[in-house]
């Protein structure tokens, strides 16, 4: 059974220092200590996935006036193929009424990452983008934007603009 609960910094941050590098090996550590960091300072939220009571997957998200936006969402290794990320998907962002925005590794996003949001029901955004601090996170990497909605041309800029000049992003 798959329960969705909300993070505690004396429970859960062994398991993000030990999973977080796996699922995401092109970031440092000090990109992890970033989002605990502001999610203890209630600027962002992480929800933690348990798998028969063993955490095993996690969503880092942030909500502003018209969007949610989700900074990392992963699962452990172990823990694949059971349906984790799609019931974070489903709990979280089905049951919120407000835009979802997630960035995703176009390398991701051509292979089960993408699957997985296309059976929740997101959209790639076909617009250019350009991930702000991209250079800080992973230099290498190619961005694309997929939402919960489909977005307008002015409806994508606003996000775009929102993200890269928020300070704590």
């Amino acid at each position: 059974m798959i329960k969705i609960t909300d993070f505690d910094t004396n429970l859960y941050t062994n398991f993000l220092t030990e999973v977080f590098p796996k699922v995401f090996p092109d970031y440092n550590i000090e990109e992890l200590s970033r989002c605990i960091d502001l999610t203890g300072k209630k600027i962002i939220k992480c929800a933690i996935a348990l798998y028969d009571n063993i955490p095993a997957g996690f969503m880092f998200y942030r909500e502003f006036d018209e969007f949610i936006y989700c900074e990392y969402i992963g699962v452990d290794e172990k823990f694949r193929n059971k349906g984790i990320a799609s019931e974070i998907l489903e709990k979280i962002c089905k049951s919120d009424s407000k835009q979802w925005i997630f960035e995703v590794e176009k390398e991701r996003s051509e292979n089960k990452t993408s699957n997985i949001f296309r059976k929740i029901g997101f959209v790639e955004n076909p617009f250019p983008y350009d991930m702000p601090r991209a250079e800080e996170i992973n230099p290498n990497a190619v961005y694309t934007l997929w939402s919960k909605y489909p977005l307008s041309r002015n409806d994508f800029n606003h996000i775009y603009t929102t993200l890269r000049d928020d300070n704590d992003f």
